[in-house]
């Protein structure tokens, strides 16, 4: 729902800002000093004029003397959000984001700093869902307790869960509490002071302060808290569990497409948007679009259309070509360079022209694994020397069983022998949908002790691309709100973002787990996203996800597909 702001927040524009005013040194400058080397300014009102600190810079020369050089030097930050310099010396708060900011003035090699702090501390009254008369006096004693009836629980987003900045911005939900009327939901960090009053169970923070909540957090974190009280029996205020929201400093991009049962085709999301359109099939069409793959460029997908059937759609001009004669699709994957494409349908794989879908290679581009066995799954590695598949006991394009990971080496029409990296532990012990990591060093997978349709088991796992043990996504697939450890959440059908950002390789896939209030139990599966830290060598180098703004809840969407955004070029 959304809360709009009494006041309004300027957004953030531009990047990092550099004020250049000379084009060479100042001749015999040997050192700089900066003044005032240490600032704090205080913003209480969001809607305040901005404000500003002078700054003085003193030249120190070889000649021995000293001067002011304010007009002379260049004049930038390392962090634009929270404001920039106007003129020389000037710097100008934006009003839109806190933050911690290192000021520098420089002259060619020779450069000096100062630490400015920006804080921001305000107060929101949810203009939505208003709270009841005398909400605000029933939270200034700042004292609170703990009761597992009275308080509120949050439900969403999870503790510890990594967001990227330019995220459509999110729903916070939490649980009421027995007779609770009146919610304060406070984000604090040690540039933020956020309060918000409320009388629902969930805010959504307008675009304006959302981006105030992420650009004022880059690379760092804040704490979100609710407290919750009844104002007809004012005096004690109970304390939900705070959840600690993580940011990263720049954006993975790219759009990701999923399916739909609500259109019966594939979406087109973006993450900064918060909407979702029909990508295909086109209006008047009423074959079912379903399993999909994109090319590395981003340009063309795969997609069985009208019962299995190949399609290839052009993302630039959204023209549909229907090889001839027809030619059957479970799941495909492209080459790195989009001219091949590797089909999997009920177990055999073939390889084709991507354009054309003309078998490419002897055997009719059929490829014969040894001992006769079938695969599935196929994900063609970024460098293009190996594809990931799945081999297993019993496969059907909408399920399999007994499914090994494997890794077959590729090279200019040569395929080597499947290597195997995880093998299926018998029974029902059952791996499939491997995915290749942007830098092409790990392969993330689905476990499940049931077959890979609906399998309410299925979790996350990540494996070293060249081998070795497993890693379970243990927060990726098993934390819901403040919860760890639960099962049951059918976390599927992994795609990975374009790009590695600040380190961060981000992971799309779908699971049936609750989203907050607005979905409190399990329910239709859901596109949700989560960070990996790939360096990390943590046992879990997973963040708790966050769901993909801008689906129909009520429906099932899933099979998400992280792809670049397509160019003309």
């Amino acid at each position: 729902m959304k809360a709009p702001l009494l006041v309004g927040i300027a957004l953030l524009v531009g990047c990092t800002e550099r004020i250049q005013l000379v084009g060479e040194p100042i001749p015999g400058l040997l050192a700089l000093d900066v003044t005032p080397p240490h600032a704090q300014i205080e913003i209480t009102d969001l809607g305040q004029p901005a404000q500003t600190v002078a700054y003085s810079a003193t030249g120190h020369f070889r000649d021995g003397t000293s001067r002011d050089v304010t007009a002379l030097v260049d004049w930038g930050t390392d962090n634009p959000a929270p404001g920039s310099f106007s003129e020389p010396g000037a710097y100008r708060t934006s009003g839109s984001a806190a933050g911690h900011v290192r000021v520098a003035a420089s002259s060619g090699d020779v450069v000096a700093d100062a630490q400015l702090t920006i804080v921001v501390t305000a107060t929101i009254i949810d203009g939505a869902f208003p709270p009841p008369p005398g909400a605000d006096e029933l939270f200034t004693s700042g004292v609170s307790t703990v009761d597992p009836l009275r308080s509120p629980a949050v439900l969403y987003p999870a503790n510890d869960t990594l967001f990227p900045q330019d995220l459509a911005r999110i729903v916070f939900q939490y649980g009421r509490g027995m007779m609770n009327d009146a919610f304060q939901l406070t984000f604090d960090s040690d540039v933020l002071h956020l309060t918000v009053l409320t009388g629902s169970d969930r805010w959504q923070p307008d675009e304006a302060v959302w981006s105030l909540l992420a650009r004022s957090h880059p690379g760092a974190s804040a704490v979100f808290a609710v407290h919750g009280g009844a104002t007809a029996t004012p005096g004690t205020i109970y304390a939900a569990e705070p959840t600690v929201m993580r940011f990263t400093r720049s954006a993975p991009g790219g759009v990701i497409y999923y399916w739909s049962a609500a259109s019966g085709g594939v979406m087109r999301a973006q993450l900064d948007t918060g909407t979702a359109g029909t990508l295909v099939p086109p209006d008047g069409d009423a074959r079912c679009a379903a399993c999909h793959a994109v090319s590395r460029d981003g340009r063309t997908m795969a997609i069985g259309l009208g019962g299995e059937k190949l399609a290839l759609l052009d993302l630039t001009t959204q023209a549909i070509t229907t090889p001839a004669p027809e030619i059957p699709m479970g799941w495909a994957t492209f080459s790195p360079d989009g001219t091949l494409l590797l089909v999997a349908n009920k177990g055999e794989l073939t390889l084709r022209d991507a354009s054309t879908g003309a078998p490419v290679g002897p055997r009719g581009g059929k490829l014969e694994l040894p001992g006769h066995a079938i695969a599935t799954h196929p994900d063609w590695s970024p460098d293009g020397s190996s594809v990931a598949i799945v081999i297993a006991d019993s496969i059907n394009n909408m399920d399999l069983k007994g499914g090994s990971i494997a890794r077959m080496a590729y090279d200019d029409g040569a395929w080597g022998a499947p290597e195997i990296l995880v093998a299926a532990g018998g029974g029902m012990d059952n791996n499939f949908f491997p995915r290749w990591s942007p830098d092409g060093q790990f392969i993330a997978y689905v476990h499940a002790s049931s077959g890979s349709r609906g399998a309410r088991t299925a979790e996350l796992r990540l494996v070293a691309a060249s081998g070795g043990p497993p890693r379970l996504l243990d927060l990726a697939s098993h934390r819901v709100g403040a919860t760890d450890g639960v099962v049951d959440l059918a976390s599927t059908m992994p795609s990975w973002a374009p790009t590695i950002t600040d380190g961060i390789a981000w992971l799309s896939f779908s699971s049936q787990r609750p989203y907050g209030a607005v979905r409190p139990m399990l329910g239709p599966s859901q596109v949700w996203i989560s960070g990996i830290e790939l360096s990390s060598d943590r046992a879990d180098p997973s963040f708790a996800a966050f769901w993909l703004p801008g689906q129909d809840v009520t429906t099932v969407t899933n099979n998400p597909v992280w792809a670049p955004r397509p160019t003309t070029d």
